[in-house]
């Protein structure tokens, strides 16, 4: 019966049969020959020590730390071209991407770049520029067009090209100043629209009344004509084409744009107050722009139908 043998003399077995197998190459003098007789699973003689062997192997330690290296050697990497320089480059220009695609979403592109008028925005402009230099426009009245026109131009510059921060504190107080002026100027021509609007009925009144009154067609004009002339200024076509245009100026370079980029911005006070200008000199643009063409309305009405038909009657009377 055979007995098991520990697990322990089994594995040096197996270690002892492997040392057999190895082809050693070792010199006669420092090497003990196996006996030709020795066959596998046999022992070496009693004078075999492991030490007496000298492979081809060599064994090279490397201390894991050193004074000169505190890390564990890793020659793949530390045996690697240098590439820091390289990497630097790229983490700066990573960087730079990143900076400008934050300044991309943080600042309106129109802010930093040159100034470029639109087809609109100079169709507006050139169209102001073409009634400005009418030779029939009084020296007075260019004088103050010019001045309001270069003010609204102004303040589109404070607003969107002044400065890479959208409206600071100086560049506000500015612009809040300039859209004050322009704003005092459209309500004081708007007044002056409404009150000759307002004078249109009374005039009325009273053409009615001398229409009706027994006189003759001559007298009875000259009167009429009179009222008209002492309570009625006459409209003219260049002030409300230059009102219209303006109007679009102000809307195409101001109001349109500053909406747009305030939507953008959590709104200061100073951005709600500049808000409140720019919304109520739109709103006088407007109601001057419309008062200003039913006044028309109205005076070429009183003159078709009180002047025409008197100048009819005179014509017929002195024939």
């Amino acid at each position: 019966m055979e007995v098991e043998q520990p697990a322990e003399v089994a594995l040096l077995d197996a270690v002892r049969t492997e040392l057999t197998k190895l082809t050693l190459d070792c010199d006669s003098d420092s090497c003990p020959s196996l006996s030709p007789t020795q066959h596998e699973g046999s022992l070496p003689d009693s004078n075999f020590s492991p030490s007496s062997f000298s492979t081809s192997i060599v064994m090279v330690e490397t201390p894991i730390t050193s004074p000169d290296n505190e890390l564990e050697p890793f020659p793949e990497y530390q045996d690697a071209p240098d590439n820091s320089a390289d990497e630097r480059l790229w983490e700066e220009l990573f960087t730079l991407a990143m900076k400008e695609d934050i300044r991309s979403e943080q600042i309106d592109p129109h802010l930093t770049l040159t100034f470029v008028p639109t087809e609109a925005q100079r169709n507006r402009l050139d169209d102001i520029k073409d009634q400005l230099s009418n030779p029939k426009l009084p020296k007075e009245s260019r004088a103050n067009l010019v001045a309001i026109t270069k003010k609204v131009i102004r303040l589109e510059y404070l607003l969107f090209r002044n400065s890479d921060e959208f409206l600071n504190a100086e560049g506000s107080a500015e612009a809040q100043k300039v859209a004050s002026y322009i704003l005092d100027w459209i309500a004081a021509v708007d007044n002056e629209v409404q009150e000759s609007l307002n004078t249109t009925s009374p005039v009325v009144e009273v053409l009615e009344t001398l229409q009706h009154e027994d006189m003759a067609a001559v007298h009875r004009f000259r009167q009429m004509a009179s009222v008209v002339f002492s309570d009625l200024s006459k409209p003219r076509s260049s002030e409300q084409k230059f009102l219209l245009q303006l109007l679009d100026l102000y809307d195409e370079w101001i109001y349109r744009k500053f909406i747009d980029l305030i939507m953008e911005f959590t709104p200061k006070s100073a951005h709600v107050d500049l808000a409140r200008y720019l919304q109520c000199t739109l709103e006088y643009f407007t109601r001057c722009c419309t008062n200003y063409e039913i006044y028309r309305s109205t005076v070429c009405a009183i003159e078709d139908h009180y002047f025409t038909p008197h100048g009819m009657k005179m014509e017929t009377y002195d024939a």
